[in-house]
């Protein structure tokens, strides 16, 4: 069956609309077109799949991400030292940077969600590499007395930004509809997103590195005894 509604059109045009068919108890949200010959025939044909999940799919994709959060909460805190112990502080701050940007390229192409499931996993983990490395560095910098209001900062800021974050990803969505599918338009965020990091990667290089971030621990050491 198709959703309920009422179309009036013209006899002999064509009209594209989106609506739910359902289909042995599954709903897919499809693109049809509904055409009016001159008799006033009307003829349903589905276009194609709008690529929204049924309910099926999306349980599915939502277990495997609540999974994926679970699995960086535990292997990122357990790999983040070892990796800065391996590569030092600065390369593997420039690690998270440079996959930062790589990674949401590869999920803007890639079309398999499994695939993207595992890139956005490895990217969960890079970020927990940074957190962890950021976090003890700014624990052992600042004093104590300070470090309440500077996290308080860090965090107004860092966490400031995914609404606008969010709002800006709907305007690219937006914009990018006016000349090109949704699919793409969507993909193109993911784009966006890895340009950002791509210009954060150039920025924080030559200033995260890891000689000037263990002549800051040193100091504060210093300072502190």
């Amino acid at each position: 069956g198709v959703s309920h509604g009422e179309l009036i059109v013209d006899r002999g045009s064509t009209v594209e609309l989106n609506v739910l068919i359902t289909e042995q108890s599954r709903v897919r949200d499809v693109d049809v077109a509904v055409e009016i010959d001159g008799d006033g025939k009307r003829t349903l044909q589905e276009t194609k799949p709008t690529g929204r999940f049924d309910g099926r799919q999306r349980q599915l994709v939502l277990h495997n991400v609540a999974s994926e959060f679970q699995v960086r909460a535990v292997g990122g805190g357990n790999v983040a030292p070892a990796v800065s112990k391996r590569l030092g502080s600065g390369p593997s701050l420039a690690l998270t940077l440079g996959g930062g940007a790589v990674l949401p390229a590869l999920i803007a192409l890639v079309p398999a969600w499994p695939v993207v499931l595992v890139l956005l996993g490895i990217n969960s983990l890079l970020g927990v590499i940074w957190n962890v490395i950021t976090v003890s560095l700014r624990q052992t910098i600042i004093p104590g007395h300070l470090l309440g209001r500077v996290n308080s900062v860090y965090r107004f800021f860092a966490w400031g930004m995914l609404p606008i974050g969010a709002a800006l990803g709907g305007l690219i969505v937006f914009v990018v509809e006016r000349f090109a599918d949704r699919d793409l338009a969507l993909r193109a965020t993911w784009l966006a997103a890895a340009l950002v990091h791509v210009g954060l990667f150039v920025f924080g290089r030559a200033r995260l590195t890891t000689d000037k971030i263990e002549a800051a621990r040193s100091s504060a050491t210093a300072s502190a005894s």
